[in-house]
């Protein structure tokens, strides 16, 4: 008979592996710490996975080797020597108690086996086999198992195996026989190794997965320690990760109607992609290199990309990437809202200039005002008749182009004020117009648009004409009572001063009412627009009103008197 001699290691406690890829994560691990210092066979053993039990596969003698887990053979770092006992429990394979053997007759010394011979009716012939809990695997795949461990043994005679089952144990079947481990410690110390080695894919996807490490001894009383011993047991999968996601372009500031292409960058394997790229020709791409893309109008713009693989996705935007520079010229061109219109008349302009301007000098002779550096100046006034050219100079990141045209804009004479008259209980002007419109009381007189009216209430009227270039002129008021028509009080008792007025007036009517009357003024479709009562004379604000002419009615108990005002 022969009793192995016994080498002792110790191991600091937790999970040691080999480096194990940042995609790759553990989902099942046994460290076989349970704090028995020697002979706890495995089958009295419950991790945290639970309960592990041993099996005979095959012929063992009466006192066989057993598998125990404790401390007597403790783990070390992978690439250290055994050592003496510590508090890192292993799985191994010791001798049991033997009262022949002189060398550990107590059994469980650490990973020190009987190797025989039979005597005295004592036979160590061994075929053992520890076996993990039930092992799910459900939605996992690829999966890898990793070990460290130390073997000695006799060649294929006393030797370790890695087996596995996809039953539950009911069949198993070998995974490897791992390599007999180094001697370099001297002394029957064996070398930590590890260990890893991808599992069958029928491992994948599946609850009643076992693993199990099958010791098988003769007893022919030759062999050498360590027998076997294991710890830090795992089964890891590989996940991918998401993907990181990044692009470039050799351009990304070019001219104008330039097409480029971008290179995707991203990184962990994506598998699809979709790019964002407002502003270009297409907008939009769902493949991985987008080629041909097409800036035709200048600006700065984002680009994003979206990729996507089965662990998920990520987003890139970088904000103006690109950016999109005019190589030409502007070229200038403009319209008006109206280039034929009466004097005191205000217009708009409008930028028609293409390759895109980025600053703009108006220029408008004869009007108010006469220069503007708006792209579409509004509110352009022109006061006095005549013909006017307008220019306008354009300018971009190129240069600079104008167009000047002339005698763009013609500005009609308004007519002159026609002249109310009286003549056989009818009210008419003598002035020649292409249209006519009288007012009662400051209030358009439906239909009353020919040169005669013929009054029907007591009142004031006047009459609006329209030359064929539609410019208007406002007549001189009469008053028509019922007794018949007669002119109105006296127009020189009431002062306005100046007429015409910008933004304030004097109106002086002492010498027409003493006492005091109502002041109102009234644009020409009747509208009172302001109301002061009860006044002598008055400085009035009229910077509100519009340019255009307009009545000043003085109202007292018996008479009135109303008179033109011209806002310019």
């Amino acid at each position: 008979m022969m009793i192995k001699k016994i080498y002792l290691a110790c191991l600091l406690s937790g999970l040691l592996f080999p480096a194990i890829s940042h995609s790759q994560v553990v989902f099942w691990s046994e460290n076989f710490n349970n704090g028995c210092t020697s002979n706890c066979n495995v089958s009295s053993y419950t991790g945290t996975n639970g309960a592990w039990s041993v099996s005979d596969p095959g012929v063992n003698g009466n006192i066989p080797n057993e598998f125990f887990v404790s401390c007597a053979e403790n783990g070390e770092p992978v690439g250290s020597c055994g050592a003496g006992c510590g508090n890192d429990a292993t799985l191994h394979v010791a001798s049991v108690p033997c009262a022949l053997c002189l060398f550990c007759p107590n059994g469980d010394c650490g990973a020190a086996y009987n190797a025989g011979p039979a005597f005295g009716g004592e036979d160590p012939l061994t075929d053992k086999r520890a076996e993990s809990p039930l092992i799910s695997t459900l939605g996992k795949t690829g999966i890898t198992l990793e070990f460290k461990y130390i073997e000695r043994g006799q060649g294929a005679s006393d030797n370790a195996t890695v087996e596995y089952s996809t039953d539950g144990g009911a069949t198993w079947n070998v995974l490897v026989n791992p390599a007999k481990t180094a001697t370099t410690c001297g002394g029957g110390q064996g070398l930590w190794t590890a260990y890893s080695i991808a599992l069958p894919a029928t491992c994948d996807n599946i609850s009643n997965l076992k693993i199990g490490f099958r010791w098988e001894n003769n007893s022919d009383g030759v062999g050498s320690d360590p027998s076997f011993a294991v710890d830090d047991v795992a089964l890891s999968t590989v996940v991918s990760l998401p993907p990181v996601a990044d692009f470039s372009t050799p351009l990304t500031a070019f001219c104008d109607s330039t097409c480029i292409a971008f290179t995707d960058l991203s990184q962990n394997g994506p598998t699809s992609w979709s790019w964002l790229l407002p502003g270009a020709t297409p907008s939009s791409f769902s493949g991985q290199t987008p080629v041909n893309i097409c800036y035709n109008v200048p600006g700065t713009y984002d680009v994003t990309l979206i990729v996507t693989n089965a662990a998920g996705s990520d987003t890139i935007n970088k904000t103006g990437y690109i950016t999109v520079n005019s190589c030409f010229l502007p070229q200038v061109s403009f319209s008006a809202s109206d280039s034929s219109l009466c004097e005191k008349k205000c217009i708009d302009f409008t930028d028609l200039s293409t390759n895109n301007p980025t600053s703009w000098q108006w220029f408008f002779p004869g009007a108010s005002p006469d220069t503007s550096t708006q792209q579409n100046p509004v509110g352009i006034c022109y006061n006095t008749y005549g013909v006017y050219t307008v220019k306008l100079i354009a300018t971009n990141v190129v240069g600079s182009d104008s167009a000047e045209y002339a005698s763009f804009i013609l500005v009609n004479q308004s007519p002159a004020a026609p002249v109310v008259m009286v003549s056989g209980g009818n009210i008419l002007t003598s002035t020649p117009a292409a249209g006519y419109q009288w007012y009662f009381n400051s209030t358009l007189i439906p239909g009353a648009v020919n040169q005669v009216h013929i009054a029907q209430n007591s009142g004031d009227y006047f009459v609006v004409i329209v030359d064929s270039n539609g410019c208007q002129a406002a007549s001189n008021i009469v008053f028509v009572g019922f007794q018949g028509v007669s002119q109105t009080a006296d127009a020189a008792s009431i002062i306005i001063r100046p007429n015409p007025a910008t933004d304030k007036v004097y109106v002086d009517f002492n010498s027409f009412s003493p006492e005091g009357a109502d002041l109102k003024i009234h644009d020409l479709t009747g509208r009172t627009v302001l109301e002061i009562q009860g006044v002598k004379s008055k400085l009035i604000d009229v910077s509100f009103l519009e340019n255009g002419t307009y009545l000043i009615s003085i109202q007292t108990h018996t008479q009135r008197l109303i008179k033109k005002l011209l806002k310019q």
